[in-house]
C-alpha cells in the first residue's frame, strides 16, 4: 500500500497547478511532498531529473512511491514569508499568467512599490518578494518568474482571478522560530530519516542564508 508520494519537478514555463489538483484525488492519509529541481544558478531554466527506469529528462518529473506496513510518515511545511503593504485585487489572470492587479499591469506593482526594473535581473530581484494569497483556506506563495512585454507576470503557478494578494518578504528570524517549533514536533515523532526541501528563494537572503543553514543543521537529528 502506498503511503508516500515524493515528486521532483523540472523547471518549466507551465503551471504545476493541474498536477496539484490531480493529487487531490489521492486518499487523505497519503503524504505528498517534493519540490522544483533547480540548477546552481537559480535564474537558469536548465534542470533535469533522472532514474534507472526513465533515464534523463529536462522537462519531466520524477515520482517516487513509498509503502510498507512498518513505514510511518509525517510531513510538515514551513513558510516564514510575511505580508507587506496593501491588498491587491486580481482583476485579470489566465492560469499562471497574472495580467492585472487593480486594473493596472501586474508588473507595475513591483515597479511602483519596490522599484524593480523590467530587465534581465527581474526574476532574481522579484524572488525576494513573492505574492501571498489564500486558496481553499491555505496560504500560498507565488513567485514572479518573468515580466512579459505587455506588463503581465508569469507566476510559478496559477493565481485565481478575483482573489486578493499581497507582496511578502522573507524574515530569517521568523523562519528560525518556525523551524524550532516544527523541529520539536519532529523530535516527538522520532524519525529515522528526514527529507528536507528548501526553497530556492533562500539564496535571496544573502548573508542571512549561512545563518539559516547553520540553524537548520542544529535542529536536525543525525
Amino acid at each position: 500500500m502506498v503511503k508516500v508520494v515524493e515528486i521532483y519537478h523540472c523547471i518549466s514555463p507551465f503551471s504545476t497547478t493541474a498536477l496539484c489538483e490531480g493529487l487531490d484525488s489521492l486518499a487523505p492519509n497519503i503524504q505528498v511532498f517534493g519540490g522544483i529541481v533547480c540548477s546552481p544558478d537559480i535564474t537558469s531554466p536548465n534542470s533535469c531529473v533522472f532514474s534507472s527506469v526513465g533515464g534523463l529528462s529536462k522537462s519531466g518529473l520524477l515520482v517516487v512511491f513509498y509503502g510498507g506496513a512498518d513505514l510511518h510518515v509525517d510531513s510538515r511545511k514551513i513558510s516564514g514569508w510575511k505580508p507587506i503593504g496593501r491588498n491587491f485585487h486580481v482583476t485579470r489572470s489566465d492560469g499562471n499568467i497574472l495580467y492585472e492587479l487593480g486594473g493596472v499591469p501586474a508588473y507595475e506593482v513591483y515597479n511602483k512599490y519596490l522599484s524593480i526594473k523590467n530587465d534581465q535581473n527581474f526574476f532574481y530581484n522579484a524572488l525576494e518578494f513573492p505574492m501571498l494569497y489564500e486558496h481553499n483556506g491555505v496560504s500560498i506563495v507565488r513567485a514572479a518568474g518573468a515580466s512579459n512585454p505587455d506588463g503581465s507576470l508569469s507566476m510559478s503557478s496559477d493565481i485565481d482571478e478575483g482573489s486578493i494578494v499581497r507582496l511578502s518578504y522573507g524574515e530569517p528570524q521568523l523562519i528560525e522560530e518556525k523551524i524550532k517549533a516544527e523541529s520539536e514536533v519532529c523530535e516527538n515523532f522520532a524519525p529515522e530519516v528526514q527529507h528536507i526541501f528548501s526553497c530556492a528563494a533562500r539564496k535571496a537572503f544573502g548573508p542571512s542564508m549561512s545563518r539559516l543553514t547553520k540553524f537548520l543543521r542544529s535542529r536536525v537529528w543525525l
